[in-house]
């Protein structure tokens, strides 16, 4: 009796910090936490943390977003990276380099790197003193940018960003559906007709 008394304690306990583990925060008019995600085209890493992310849903909609900058092929946005990584005072060895208020992520990526980014990223969300450094070096940037551009009257590209879900799309973990969704309903108004036929066939001839 004794033993079984335990057991159900154990599993109480384990239900409790479950449900508590899953809890998450009260919404408020707190700005959403955004987690950036410097990458680039083809890196195997990168694409493990977007299609992470990606795979998350709506869950933490109302808590945080991601948006990407693809650092590689686009000078601007590779500007903005070393200009974080100079006001975080770090070496940029590689990517992702993934930044999340004032804190940054240098490895490479596992689903336990984003579930700790989940966690810091619901803390900052109930932290008021939160900063968000690369929107305010992004600004900086543009504002720069923009400056010279009046100045010199000369075409400028500006640190461009992309959706959690425009990466994932350009890394193929979208699957466009919309074809074959066509193709399904082609066939069952087809097969609506041939049955509305028949069955007017059928009481024709009774």
């Amino acid at each position: 009796m004794k033993k079984f008394i335990i057991s159900i304690l154990l599993l109480l306990s384990f239900f409790i910090v479950n449900v508590k583990a899953e809890k998450l925060p009260e919404v408020t008019d707190h700005e959403k936490v955004t987690i950036y995600i410097f990458r680039g085209d083809g890196c195997g890493y990168c694409g493990n943390a977007i299609e992470w992310f990606y795979n998350l849903g709506d869950k933490y909609d109302d808590y945080f977003q991601v948006i990407t900058y693809e650092v590689w092929n686009n000078d601007s946005n590779a500007i903005l990276l070393e200009e974080v990584a100079a006001e975080l005072d770090v070496d940029i060895s590689g990517v992702p380099f993934i930044v999340l208020g004032d804190k940054f992520y240098v490895t490479g990526f596992s689903p336990e790197d984003g579930e700790e980014l989940v966690d810091v990223a619901l803390e900052e969300y109930q932290n008021k003193k939160y900063k968000d450094i690369v929107a305010k070096i992004s600004k900086e940037i543009s504002d720069d940018l923009t400056k010279n551009k009046n100045k010199d009257n000369e075409e400028i590209e500006l640190p461009q960003s992309t959706s959690l879900y425009a990466a994932a799309k350009d890394e193929g973990f979208v699957v466009d559906n919309s074809s074959d969704t066509a193709a399904i309903l082609g066939i069952s108004a087809v097969v609506a007709i041939v049955i509305l036929g028949f069955i007017v066939i059928t009481r024709k001839q009774n």
